[in-house]
């Protein structure tokens, strides 16, 4: 009985953690759902214009270290790794539906939804 308390409590207390981020998977507008990884053109077909909408440009470095050239054994040899740069477009759209609905921030990289912030009430 007191083993499954603690379990219960335990659960209880991740979910309020891992739900209180303010972050989320969907947006319903309307009677339709947009999520993550859908595009910008079908979040404007579905939603319409946003209110605000900010765009900037970041530089994505990652590390490759395979170099498809290279023999096997000079691979093994060599395992240097090639830094690859990639100009990424990020815009931020928000939604504002009024003082009785949470304002929302929708993040878009190279115009693929990523993510979806919920904010405060609106104005």
């Amino acid at each position: 009985m007191e083993k499954t308390r603690i379990y219960y409590i335990v659960s209880v207390i991740l979910a309020v953690i891992l739900l209180s981020d303010g972050s989320a998977f969907a947006l319903r507008c309307g009677n339709r759902l947009v999520c993550v990884g859908d595009t910008k053109s079908k979040m404007l077909h579905l939603c319409g214009e946003p209110d605000n909408v900010e765009i900037w440009h970041e530089e994505l470095i990652s590390a490759y270290s395979y170099r498809p050239y290279r023999s096997d054994w000079e691979y093994r040899q060599h395992l240097d790794p090639v830094l690859l740069k990639e100009l990424i477009t990020i815009e931020k759209w928000e939604f504002n539906y009024g003082p009785s609905r949470f304002v929302r921030f929708l993040i878009f990289e190279n115009g693929i939804l990523k993510r979806i912030i919920s904010g405060d009430y609106g104005y």
